[in-house]
């Protein structure tokens, strides 16, 4: 069973995910598996570990046996962070050294190095509060 929620900008799903056709998204991606290792693909080679970073825009293709994922605005200060902290100058990792899993996304800054703050695009910002406004009224078809 997949459970999926949102804390601020990033979305959270935990569970078994097997997302075997390749594809890319907007959203920065981490993941973490456990006790087995995740399969992370991109370019046709196949990586495995216990965590792994895709920035957004990047094909890939991922198999987490039982995990958590976090998705996360790429143009986000989070995402930069990540960005210093784990890809260094890459697109993609996979590792077995990364932070520990997390079930509360806001544990991830412990793990970063801090940056100055960038202003939030105001679209992103409205689309946001929309979205709050959708979870408090429970209406998710809008």
């Amino acid at each position: 069973m997949l459970r999926i929620h949102r804390h601020g900008l990033v979305i959270c799903v935990q569970g078994t995910l097997r997302d075997n056709r390749a594809h890319a998204h907007h959203a920065m991606q981490l993941a973490w598996s456990a006790p087995e290792p995740l399969a992370l693909t991109v370019d046709g080679g196949a990586r495995r570990g216990a965590f792994a970073v895709v920035d957004g825009g990047v094909t890939h293709s991922l198999e987490l046996p039982d995990g958590e994922l976090l998705l996360i605005e790429r143009h986000s200060l989070l995402a930069r962070r990540v960005r210093e902290a784990w890809l260094a100058g890459e697109s993609w990792r996979v590792t077995d050294e990364g932070p520990p899993r997390l079930h509360d996304p806001s544990g991830l800054e412990a793990h970063l190095p801090s940056m100055p703050a960038a202003p939030m695009d105001p679209r992103v910002a409205d689309v946001l509060r929309w979205l709050d406004a959708c979870e408090a009224r429970r209406r998710w078809s809008e």
